[in-house]
C-alpha cells in the first residue's frame, strides 16, 4: 500500500553506492529490520521480515535489479558474496535497525 513502506525505487541505488550501503542492504534483507526509520523525509514504522529462504544469487539480483531503477548510472551493484557474508553474520532486525541509524549519521540516507 502506498504510504505505508518506504519507497525503493531512486533509493537503492544511493544507498548501494558505498560498501557500508551495500552491506546493509544485505543485512536488512537477511536479518529483516524493524522500528522506525525515515526515507526521502517522510517517517515509516514497518517490520520486515528477513528473506533468508532465498539463494544469496537471487537476493542480490533482486538488489540489484531495484539499485537499477534509481537514477545512478552505471547503477551500483550487489553480489552474491555480499550476501553470503551477511548471511553468515546473524542479528536482530532491532539491531539492524541500529546499523541503519550509524550509517545515516555518517552518510545520510534517502
Amino acid at each position: 500500500m502506498p504510504g505505508s513502506v518506504p519507497p525503493l525505487v531512486n533509493r537503492i541505488d544511493r544507498i548501494a553506492s558505498t560498501p557500508e550501503g551495500r552491506k546493509y542492504l544485505a543485512d536488512v534483507l537477511m536479518n529483516g529490520v524493524s522500528g522506525p526509520i525515515k526515507a526521502n523525509g517522510t517517517a515509516y514504522s514497518a517490520e520486515m521480515p528477513p528473506f533468508r529462504y532465498l539463494k544469496d544469487e537471487e537476493v542480490a539480483a533482486i538488489l540489484s535489479w531495484l539499485s537499477q531503477r534509481g537514477n545512478i548510472k552505471p547503477a551500483p551493484s550487489i553480489s552474491a558474496t555480499e550476501i553470503a557474508t551477511a548471511r553468515a553474520d546473524r542479528k536482530s532486525a532491532g539491531k539492524v535497525a541500529t546499523e541503519r541509524e550509524e550509517l545515516d549519521r555518517t552518510q545520510p540516507l534517502p
